[in-house]
């Protein structure tokens, strides 16, 4: 039974989230919304030679034990049937170079030698099943190991996959860099995504935010990227903290400005944020 009105859905295309979301064990999504299916101790889940196909075969529960999973209503219409693999998301790695207010993972920003190993080893082992995309989420900074990420991106083809996301804190880029991707994309005919999180349009309100980050250099970097790479490729993602509660007015014009299109968040632990964000979307 396949339901195929995806809604209001993100990612319309059969999806595999493999994320870690502690120092033992990695979880197995269909959807970012559904519970795991599967949790895997670091030891099970690197014995798995090809987790696409694992994750094709696994006896998954009927499409209404499914439902009861799905934690918003907007989900309820779509359902990802186990033959159809054709997004996967790797969200193994926490390693960060900056400490943003509020992270998630309470400024633990490094890996092991066995989590880098693994998260590696994982990107490795999704080539050949030619996807829609490849997606390095937003749990950590992807080219926080630049020089291994490039290497991985050289040898990829479009039997492995159309098109490569990278969520960004743009730090670790540069103009050179830039123009290094650009051209391993030409290359392989892979087109590369980039989703800018960019949280506060001021030096005072994005730094306030983005520990360690410095918000000329951050610009610098993004007005590289959108005259080197389509805009239509790249968008921002900007969520409100308490420093940048007075950007709200300006954010969308600021972005819309310079051609890429920007999606606003909020702090949830802050209702302050919170309320000035509902307030603004009247």
């Amino acid at each position: 039974m396949e339901f195929v009105n995806h809604g209001n859905c993100t990612i319309p295309y059969g999806a595999l989230w493999i994320t870690r979301e502690n120092d033992t064990e990695v979880t197995l999504k269909r959807c970012c919304h559904l519970a795991p299916f599967k949790t895997l101790s670091f030891e099970e889940f690197s014995k798995i030679d090809d987790i696409i196909d694992y994750t094709k075969t696994f006896k998954y529960p009927s499409p209404e034990e499914l439902r009861k999973q799905m934690t918003m209503d907007r989900c309820t219409t779509c359902y990802f049937p186990p033959d159809k693999i054709k997004q996967v998301v790797v969200s193994l790695s926490h390693a960060c170079n900056i400490h943003c207010h509020d992270c998630f993972f309470d400024g633990h920003h490094t890996d092991t030698k066995q989590i880098k190993d693994l998260f590696f080893k994982t990107l490795y082992s999704v080539k050949g099943h030619q996807l829609y995309q490849l997606q390095l989420t937003d749990q950590g900074e992807p080219f926080f190991y630049y020089n291994e990420v490039v290497k991985f991106l050289r040898s990829l083809t479009l039997n492995d996959t159309e098109t490569m996301r990278f969520f960004t804190n743009m730090t670790l880029l540069n103009k050179n860099r830039i123009l290094e991707l650009k051209k391993i994309s030409e290359q392989t005919g892979i087109k590369y995504m980039f989703v800018a999180s960019i949280d506060g349009i001021t030096k005072e309100s994005f730094e306030g935010t983005r520990c360690g980050a410095n918000w000329e250099q951050v610009m610098e970097n993004f007005d590289n990227l959108i005259s080197i790479f389509d805009k239509k490729d790249i968008c921002v993602c900007c969520t409100i903290r308490e420093a940048s509660i007075k950007d709200l007015p300006n954010i969308k014009p600021f972005f819309n400005s310079k051609g890429v299109e920007v999606n606003i968040y909020y702090d949830m632990l802050d209702e302050n944020c919170k309320k000035a964000f509902y307030n603004y979307r009247g």
